[in-house]
């Protein structure tokens, strides 16, 4: 079983900045059966941990950039961020918690836009609309010297209580006032959803294997594991959850189709050389529903919580992709 990378993730540098204006070869008019693809992408696949900030820039030419940063609170609590330069954020509630949205969902001049620091999660309220709520997409948009608006859309893991921000991928239109489709990488291609059919589950073995967080192979490892539970009582483990540490063996069922998660409780130390033993417990339940779509995933709902050292909390949904 391959060691999963968290624990690497304290040697990371704590500032890091980021230029990707390159744009991908595009289609051309040189084949007038493929049009003009107007979509600039980028892969970016930072993160952020602890106490760091990112500068994403999002185009040169306007000076457009959103900063994304880890900061701490009162006492352990943790929240992170986003602020835009020459750039508004997508809020449609406009209380500064900026929508989380879904794949497939569309970025147009109807939202309502802000262009103030807003909260992505936080330790405190746990009011920020993507902590814990798995790969999910920002809208963005930003101006020219004509006036017209160029939306886009950044894609966002945010986990570990607020302490771990994934920077994966942006895109935009770069046709004026047009809008875009969140995960849009290309304006001639359809977008799916995240919804795929439901798969038929008799057993462990549909779903025994390793998965990753994105659908991207370049983009995530396959690190999450589950595998056949050796308990009569339970048909399965899950183990390496990329929101929690450390990593618990999690019993669960197959019941109707899903997978029911019931409530496990933990509790355990970490040796402090020199120091006192840093508790912790933790406890989590979830249900996961198993769908197929270009290969096959589960979506869990996840209601997860740490409290002692290095308090974790994980509400929402999360999903995972079955390695081939």
């Amino acid at each position: 079983m391959n060691q999963p990378y968290k624990l690497l993730l304290l040697a990371l540098t704590p500032l890091a900045f980021f230029s990707c204006t390159s744009e991908p070869l595009e289609k051309t008019d040189q084949n007038a059966e493929l049009p003009v693809n107007t979509i600039s992408y980028a892969s970016v696949n930072a993160e952020l941990v602890s106490f760091s900030s990112t500068t994403l820039v999002l185009d040169d030419a306007s000076n457009a950039s959103l900063v994304f940063s880890i900061s701490a609170l009162s006492g352990s609590n943790v929240a992170t961020t986003v602020s835009g330069a020459n750039c508004e954020i997508l809020d449609n509630q406009g209380l500064g918690y900026p929508d989380a949205l879904k794949k497939g969902d569309d970025i147009t001049a109807s939202g309502k836009w802000q262009n103030k620091q807003s909260v992505l999660g936080n330790t405190v309220s746990h009011s920020g609309k993507f902590e814990g709520a798995g790969n999910r997409y920002l809208g963005f948009r930003f101006s020219n010297t004509s006036g017209n608006f160029f939306y886009g859309w950044v894609q966002l893991n945010c986990s570990g209580g607020n302490g771990k921000l994934q920077v994966i991928d942006f895109a935009y239109n770069k046709t004026p006032d047009q809008s875009i489709i969140a995960g849009q990488k290309d304006s001639n291609e359809t977008i799916q959803t995240d919804t795929g059919a439901p798969a038929t589950i008799t057993g462990p073995q549909d779903i025994i294997g390793k998965y990753r967080e994105t659908q991207d192979p370049a983009s995530s490892y396959c690190n999450i594991i589950i595998t056949a539970s050796a308990d009569p009582a339970f048909d399965f483990e899950v183990q390496f959850f990329p929101f929690m540490w450390p990593w618990p063996k999690l019993p669960g069922k197959i019941s109707n189709g899903k997978l029911i998660i019931p409530m496990k409780t933990w509790e355990g130390n970490i040796p402090s050389p020199g120091g006192n033993d840093r508790l912790y417990a933790g406890q989590l339940s979830g249900e996961g529903e198993v769908l197929q779509q270009q290969g096959l995933y589960i979506v869990w709902q996840i209601d997860y919580n740490k409290t002692g050292f290095m308090s974790e909390a994980f509400n929402g949904e999360f999903v995972m992709y079955k390695c081939d």
